[in-house]
């Protein structure tokens, strides 16, 4: 069973989805359009208690500006540009700095920020993000997917996929 409520707002007004799939044993997983993000996954132990084992926030505004990217899809590179800068092709990039001196998880203003696009599928959700050529000064429009299943045997299934029009650098996890 899969379920959709309205979690939240940016500080901007869009509009935030929380998304709870259950399976017939009474387990689920909640995840957000923020970043893409998975915010609760609650499974038996065993002693077939359930009990979440994720440490997600309770409240959507807690997800924008959170150091770790806790849950969500940092992107368009997750991890650190040393400097801020790539070269790719001979052209050389340059993007914002927000860790010390480098470029971390794409930016500021990285996919783990934004509120991605959202649809159903059976026994799961799918996220959407169409980053713009130029967006955190990196090369090419990627469109991402990230789609999450939830099977009967309790297994969260995350798949990670990037088109770009260009070459470009991309690094998702």
């Amino acid at each position: 069973m899969i379920t959709k409520e309205l979690w939240g707002k940016t500080p901007s007004g869009e509009e935030i989805y929380l998304y709870t799939l259950t399976n017939s044993k009474g387990a689920y997983v909640k995840v957000s359009s923020v970043g893409a993000g998975i915010v609760e996954v609650v499974v038996p132990d065993k002693d077939g208690a359930l009990a979440d084992v994720v440490l997600g926030y309770p409240e959507a505004a807690s997800y924008f500006g959170d150091g770790p990217c806790s849950g969500k899809v940092p992107g368009r590179y997750a991890n650190r540009v040393a400097l801020g800068k790539f070269t790719l092709d001979g052209v050389e990039y340059t993007l914002p700095i927000n860790n010390g001196p480098n470029h971390l998880h794409g930016g500021p203003e990285g996919f783990q920020n934004k509120v991605w696009e959202s649809r159903e599928h059976e026994g799961g959700v799918e996220f959407l993000y169409y980053s713009e050529a130029g967006e955190q000064g990196y090369p090419g429009a990627v469109k991402t997917v990230a789609r999450y299943d939830w099977s009967e045997d309790c297994e969260l299934r995350l798949t990670l996929t990037a088109e770009s029009d260009a070459p470009t650098v991309i690094n998702l996890t």
